[in-house]
């Protein structure tokens, strides 16, 4: 999966606790780690409110930012806590922006 550098990416993820679904795993039990292509190491990623979302029957979005995603390359996650069983792992590559045309064309001569 790819998507456009610079724009929001928001990815689904499916926990389990004790086998069964997890529900209700609050963001501030979220321990998030990102790489972006370049880095030779994972860093602390912080989950909020605004990009952490419950939809039910442990399944999670979760969502990165334009400014997480400003770096064409590979891109990979790492979501751990104790309100799940899982350790999550993601990576999807982010492809560099068109370049932008000017909105007019002017004529002389």
């Amino acid at each position: 999966m790819s998507y456009l550098q610079a724009t929001i990416v928001q990815r689904t993820v499916y926990l389990t606790h004790t086998g069964t679904p997890a529900a209700s795993v609050a963001y501030s039990a979220v321990t998030a780690k990102i790489k972006k292509e370049g880095q030779s190491s994972l860093s602390a990623w912080t989950v909020t409110a605004l990009n952490w979302i419950n939809l039910g029957g442990g399944f999670y979005s979760i969502q990165f930012s334009a400014i997480d995603t400003a770096t064409a390359g590979d891109f990979t996650f790492t979501l751990s806590g104790a309100g799940f069983d899982n350790f999550t792992f993601g990576e999807f590559s982010i492809e560099p922006a068109p370049p932008t045309l000017p909105s007019q064309c002017v004529v002389s001569g």
